[in-house]
């Protein structure tokens, strides 16, 4: 009710002040030990990961961090019993954009790893074109079927129609000790929800950094560009939500297919799911060797992976996730 929303609201934050915010470094913030305690807990961690990969990546500036995250943080305080002190202020924020920008990172090392086998830099395309760094980031080719490549098109047309997304998703977020692994178990069955318009997006984006790096390694990452083509992804994303397909098509797997982002999203999903099957059958056979050997099997699940939340919606200014705690939390 409102009473118990008013007893844990912190100051308000106008659009004259949210900029302002300076983090600074983070031992101009000390976290409190109810902070560091609450932070490091199962639930924070996975709405961490959901908001980084899934709903609002690329932040910067103490306000953006206040928007997207205090409101389900002190949610957590209040539901949690915790006290005042662990309530969501700069120290907090500074963590968050710390995990925000660890993430990230390790995302681009991961995709600029995957870029050479996956696209095969030096092959030469059915018109002699060579296969390139340069090649693939013109007209963000590295977005579109490989059939098209060779044609006059209209890029933005056939943006996320590149049948290795889903894979990549699989390679470098979900095998085994990575982020989608570590933080969310039992994910097949949830799929469909966490592979969502920003995450492809944002995967988009991280290829992008990737092969750039490929084009010049002296390339550094420029947080104004990359969220200025994330923005420009997720526009041409949300055109594609509103274009209807000439025909409907009904799925056993997603339904009503109706507009072209449910399409996107269903051919990108698939190819996740199949790579992850093939992971799955590698991962299973490789811990059999070892058990042969003696050596055990090499992956472990988090402890933390079993621990479940509490069920309630996560309140948030950008608009409410698509998942609520008790699906998040139980996964």
């Amino acid at each position: 009710d409102s009473q118990e929303s008013n007893s844990w609201e912190e100051h308000e934050l106008d659009s004259s002040d949210e900029d302002e915010i300076d983090l600074g470094k983070e031992s101009n913030h000390p976290m409190s030990k109810e902070q560091k305690e609450l932070f490091e807990t199962a639930a924070w961690q996975k709405v961490l990961f959901f908001y980084t990969y899934m709903h609002a990546p690329l932040l910067k500036g103490g306000g953006e961090l206040y928007k997207v995250f205090r409101a389900a943080w002190n949610d957590l305080v209040f539901r949690q019993g915790n006290s005042d002190f662990a309530k969501f202020n700069e120290a907090v924020a500074w963590k968050c954009l710390k995990f925000q920008q660890s993430h990230r990172s390790t995302w681009s090392r991961a995709a600029f790893n995957w870029i050479d086998h996956n696209y095969r830099l030096g092959r030469k395309t059915r018109n002699g074109n060579e296969v390139s760094a340069a090649y693939l980031l013109e007209g963000s080719r590295f977005l579109v079927d490989p059939q098209y490549w060779d044609e006059s098109w209209s890029a933005q047309a056939k943006w996320f129609t590149n049948p290795w997304l889903g894979a990549f998703l699989a390679d470098t977020l979900w095998k085994s000790r990575q982020a989608g692994r570590r933080f969310i178990r039992n994910t097949p069955h949830m799929i469909k929800k966490l592979v969502n318009g920003p995450l492809i997006c944002y995967a988009c984006t991280m290829l992008k950094e990737a092969l750039e790096k490929k084009k010049d390694s002296a390339h550094k990452f420029n947080q104004d560009e990359g969220r200025a083509f994330f923005n420009l992804l997720m526009d041409v994303w949300d055109l594609a939500a509103e274009t209807p397909l000439e025909r409907e098509i009904e799925t056993e797997d997603f339904g009503l297919i109706s507009n072209c982002a449910q399409a996107l999203q269903m051919a990108i999903v698939r190819r996740m799911k199949s790579t992850m099957a093939i992971q799955e059958a590698q991962e299973y056979q490789q811990q059999k060797l070892a058990k042969r050997k003696g050596l055990g099997s090499s992956a472990r699940e988090e402890s933390a992976q079993t621990r479940k939340g509490p069920g309630w919606t996560i309140p948030l200014t950008y608009g409410t996730p698509p998942l609520t705690w008790r699906q998040f939390t139980s996964m």
